[in-house]
């Protein structure tokens, strides 16, 4: 089962105002798959074959861009584990910080890790200018990649979209309720002057 959050966070997480969607599903010769969790599965095209055929394949697992923006800017990665351990799906892989929140970030799928981003350790920002690229966390050899776990980028579009769209309605709901709160404030203010003012001519 996939990990159903990216991130368990020890500070309130403030979600991005309209953050763009800056996510490309091919690159170069790489197509990249995502989770619900934004997540991303990045492998080389000419390895798809020898996937589906039960064979391993190598690769890279990191953050979306979606899920960084919506971080905000990281700031600190801590990778917990070494070249050659094998991770489980679920498994934490690393913890980040950023100027919002804290939070681990957890592997989509199995595998032997055969190699470490150790560029983002010395140099965070490569996560916040493109984690797809140059920002990704692990590399993994695996032969589970399951399609039907994951997404294509226009269906983590898709997703994204109905996301942001989810959280413009509620800061909408509580800028409407805030506002009503604020009417109803003025009106007892009102009542309790008159009420004053009737005391005062007795």
């Amino acid at each position: 089962m996939l990990a159903q959050k990216m991130l368990l966070l020890k500070r309130p997480f403030l979600p991005a105002r309209a953050a763009p969607f800056c996510a490309q599903r091919k690159v170069g010769r790489c197509i990249t798959y995502y989770t619900k969790s934004h997540e991303y599965i990045k492998i080389n095209d000419e390895h798809l074959t020898e996937l589906k055929k039960k064979n391993n394949v190598k690769c890279k697992i990191g953050i979306s861009n979606y899920g960084t923006e919506k971080l905000g800017e990281i700031v600190y990665i801590d990778i917990s584990h070494n070249v050659n351990e094998y991770v489980k799906k679920g498994d934490c892989i690393a913890t980040v910080e950023s100027v919002k929140s804290v939070g681990d970030v957890y592997t989509p799928i199995s595998g032997q890790i055969v190699d470490i981003n150790n560029k983002i350790v010395d140099n965070v920002n490569l996560m916040n200018e493109n984690s797809e690229t140059d920002g990704w966390i692990l590399e993994l050899l695996t032969n589970e990649v399951n399609e039907k776990e994951i997404m294509s980028f226009s269906e983590y579009k898709k997703m994204c979209e109905e996301e942001e769209q989810r959280e413009a309605t509620k800061i909408q709901q509580s800028e409407r309720d805030c506002l009503e709160e604020k009417n109803k404030n003025k009106i007892f203010d009102l009542n309790d002057i008159k009420s004053i003012e009737e005391k005062g001519k007795k």
